[in-house]
């Protein structure tokens, strides 16, 4: 067996590290969606879904383009039915990325079973060959199996199985917190860690890539691929979906960032990222991450440049970000 040192570990060439939502959800990636019962989390999935299908930014972050499944196991047929349609008459606008299963069809299962049933995995296989989707959302995750999900051993043959049908698919999976409300007479948790929130065996939280757990006003992420976040959210009266007012800031934040980097001469990007640091206030890392990617096709010595640069010193740089 061949050995490396750290040096050429470092070396190696990378591996795919491409995203449908960037530094959000990876392709091939596993996401953990997280919330109390009945708090809005299946719309927050299905705007997940529609800024993959359509490609759109989704706070602020940039998205690729595919084709999304979104498994509905949750909700009753007439309910959803319903929610779809008032979307619609709302004016959200919809992606024929976006597919459902029709509940018409003669093969159509409302209920499955992955870890009994072998006849319902290969349901799904046959599924995903037949859509080819780069996003599943499985909503929800307690719906697609028996036993006891306090189980270790129960939540490893599922997430086998599943990791099993999805082999090429980044997976959303919808699933319910743990009881959140403090005992009587104590007070409500300001802040709660979504890995220590999700119900059910700690193995579903191990073998997740990222928790975002849906929680009064505030969508909270912890990632193995980007660092903690938390962004205000609230619900539109009309269609029920999330706005997310941290999307403007985040947008002002970057052409600060922007404007600091082209207004003088910097020997490298690490340099210029040791100052906005220290700097600029708390810049997340995903903006940093693109905007290197963006200025290493710039030739910071040519006469462009330059002028931008002239034209950037012409007002001063803003590193409020409020």
């Amino acid at each position: 067996m061949k050995t490396l040192t750290l040096d050429e570990y470092a070396a190696l060439p990378e591996l795919d590290d491409s995203y449908l939502i960037d530094r959000f959800i990876p392709a091939q990636g596993r996401i953990l969606l997280i919330g109390p019962p009945k708090k809005g989390k299946s719309f927050l999935a299905l705007q997940y879904g529609l800024a993959v299908a359509k490609g759109e930014d989704f706070i602020h972050r940039h998205s690729t383009p595919g084709k999304v499944l979104y498994l509905q196991y949750d909700t009753p047929h007439a309910l959803w039915l319903d929610r779809i349609k008032k979307l619609k008459s709302a004016n959200v606008m919809f992606h024929d990325n976006f597919v459902m299963l029709d509940p018409r069809h003669p093969h159509y299962q409302s209920q499955i079973d992955i870890r009994k049933n072998e006849a319902d995995r290969l349901y799904l296989m046959e599924i995903v060959d037949t859509v080819k989707p780069q996003l599943v959302i499985i909503d929800t995750l307690r719906k697609i199996f028996s036993g006891d999900e306090n189980s270790s051993d129960v939540c490893a043959e599922v997430f086998n199985h599943i990791n099993e049908i999805f082999k090429k698919q980044a997976v959303v999976y919808v699933h319910h917190t743990h009881k959140l409300s403090p005992p009587p007479g104590q007070k409500i948790q300001h802040k709660i860690a979504p890995v220590d929130a999700a119900r059910g065996s700690s193995f579903i939280s191990g073998e997740v890539d990222a928790i975002h757990l849906l929680y009064g006003k505030h969508l909270s992420i912890e990632s193995r691929f980007d660092e903690e976040a938390e962004y205000t959210v609230e619900r539109d009266p009309i269609t029920k979906l999330w706005t997310f007012p941290d999307g403007a800031r985040l947008s002002k934040m970057e052409e600060n960032v922007r404007r600091a980097y082209l207004a003088q001469s910097w020997p490298s990007w690490q340099a210029f990222r040791e100052y906005a640091v220290h700097q600029i206030i708390d810049v997340p890392d995903f903006i940093m991450q693109r905007l290197e990617v963006e200025f290493s096709t710039v030739d910071t010595d040519s006469e462009s440049q330059r002028e931008v640069t002239q034209e950037s010193l012409d007002y001063p740089v803003d590193t409020s970000l409020t």
